[in-house]
């Protein structure tokens, strides 16, 4: 409060003390069913390796257009939505995604090892 008393209340200034910080906003984010954002940048740098080469977005494209590029190659319409500076993903849609790039490394990972350890043992032949 502007008084300095405990267990005062000013409610106009707690309300806009909320809406400075940004808390109601993202109350109403959570309440349409997006508990999760990442930031344009990350959400790119995290799951532009589960889109195709040939359908990545351009690296020199804003990231915000970079964002929505792989949120539509990789999600349904309706499991996210895209804010001005953020991605709001749906409710479990990050455990998907991690598993899903999980996979794809390992994957890449074991297909390296096997492509190193075939050339190794026909080198020695």
């Amino acid at each position: 409060t502007g008084e300095k008393k405990a267990a005062g209340w000013d409610p106009p200034l707690v309300m806009r003390q909320l809406e400075c910080t940004g808390t109601l906003e993202a109350v109403r984010v959570y309440g349409m069913g997006f508990p999760d954002r990442l930031p344009h940048a990350e959400f790119v740098a995290r799951y532009n390796p589960l889109v195709a080469a040939k359908k990545r977005p351009r690296p020199d494209a804003p990231e915000k257009d970079q964002a929505d590029k792989v949120a539509k190659e990789v999600l349904k319409s309706d499991q996210y939505a895209l804010g001005q500076t953020k991605v709001f993903l749906k409710a479990g849609v990050v455990n998907e995604l991690r598993k899903r790039r999980q996979d794809q490394v390992e994957g890449k990972a074991a297909r390296h090892i096997q492509r190193v350890a075939r050339g190794m043992f026909g080198r020695r032949r």
